[in-house]
């Protein structure tokens, strides 16, 4: 199965609309928990494990590279530049006809001095080239070790050109197109650092979506944290679909000023949304049950439960989302389990009337299930079967 199919892209695209850059991006990942109830990254985690994919994606290219400095150095075609000034003194590049235009005998002397520059097209996209590799790497190297031998030799004897003339004193700038056009064109070593080049520009030009398919879903450990991300951009589609009026209250992140993430009108009731729902005990002036029994038969502190998604009129009604990614097994038994705490903890102490509902990847779900008693529905859904809602 490709693992594409199983995140819904309307839904991440849903909730990524109007976001300015990946930080925010980098921010919702890291703020989703974990089964245990505990963040286990930080924004840089993932963006490290962003660079990790990156960089595999360039080592193929970079394994191409020259494997000393010297290669690179010698390679770098130079242009002659003549500049003229006037000294007290004559010295080696005097003109000593223009220096008769002056009077004679003279008092100043015409010297013209012969230097060479390296191509500017070739040291400024190197520069910058490599400015980004040295980020890329050592993120890449910080999630998994072991990458620091892919193209070692290659990746040390051209890093190490940033600190000898003429990339010392070089301002690296981001190639055109052209530009790019032109290396594939100059011959060896050139010529592979165009694709580099290329790749790294590609990179940063990428939407947010297109950045998410190509760096953050072909690794295992953010995958499901796009899926349970995806699904909340999903939830916020349907209710826009709805009539909602959807205001965002505060960034995707568990860290700072918790309480719901969006308010919600829709048919003259506000809701809130919730995304991880853990901080609603203390928000709502609530105490936790399972805090309290935790504390008091283990002297655990233990971290308040709550659903991934939780949409809410306190005191009202509450439709509870719990995101499972994984085998058929994992998505019944352990969804279950949770969507079941949370809908007894919900009606016991928020809302009289609850939806608590699993969401797995459609193409692991069939069809839509519901168990439903007096007040309260557990249910196994896709995000597919989010458009027949009702709130």
């Amino acid at each position: 199965m490709d693992p594409a199919d199983e995140i819904p892209w309307d839904g991440l695209e849903e909730v990524l609309r109007g976001w300015s850059g990946r930080g925010q991006l980098y921010t919702a990942l890291a703020g989703i928990e974990d089964d245990r109830g505990e963040l286990r990254w930080h924004q840089h985690d993932i963006e490290g494990r962003a660079r990790r994919i990156l960089f595999a994606q360039l080592a193929p290219l970079l394994e191409r590279w020259p494997r000393s400095s010297d290669e690179w150095l010698n390679a770098l075609p130079a242009q002659s530049l003549r500049q003229r000034r006037i000294t007290d003194t004559p010295l080696s590049g005097t003109d000593w006809i223009e220096t008769r235009t002056l009077g004679w005998p003279p008092e100043q002397f015409v010297v013209k001095d012969r230097g060479r520059i390296a191509d500017q097209l070739m040291s400024r996209t190197l520069r910058w080239s490599l400015d980004h590799l040295a980020v890329i790497r050592r993120d890449a190297i910080r999630v998994e070790r072991s990458l620091r031998s892919v193209a070692e030799t290659q990746m040390v004897a051209a890093l190490s050109l940033r600190n000898q003339p003429p990339l010392d004193a070089t301002d690296g700038i981001r190639p055109t197109s052209a530009d790019v056009r032109a290396l594939k064109r100059s011959g060896q070593p050139w010529s592979r650092l165009a694709p580099v080049a290329e790749l790294l520009k590609a990179a940063q030009a990428e939407d947010l979506i297109t950045f998410a398919r190509q760096h953050l879903l072909p690794d295992d450990d953010i995958r499901w944290r796009l899926f349970h991300l995806a699904v909340l951009g999903k939830l916020l589609k349907v209710l826009r679909a709805h009539g909602a009026s959807i205001t965002s209250l505060r960034p995707l992140s568990g860290a700072v000023n918790p309480g719901p993430a969006y308010r919600i009108d829709l048919h003259g009731q506000r809701w809130d949304l919730w995304f991880e729902a853990a901080a609603i005990w203390d928000f709502y002036g609530k105490e936790s049950p399972y805090q309290t029994l935790a504390r008091a038969s283990l002297e655990y502190r233990a971290t308040c439960l709550g659903a991934d998604i939780l949409l809410i009129i306190p005191g009202e009604k509450a439709h509870a989302f719990e995101c499972k990614f994984g085998e058929a097994g994992y998505i019944a038994r352990d969804g279950y389990l949770q969507a079941c705490t949370y809908a007894h903890e919900l009606l016991r102490y928020h809302a009289p009337e609850v939806t608590s509902r699993v969401v797995g990847p459609d193409p692991k779900i069939v069809s839509s299930s519901e168990a439903a008693w007096k007040d309260l529905a557990v249910g196994i859904i896709g995000p597919r079967h989010m458009d027949s809602l009702e709130f």
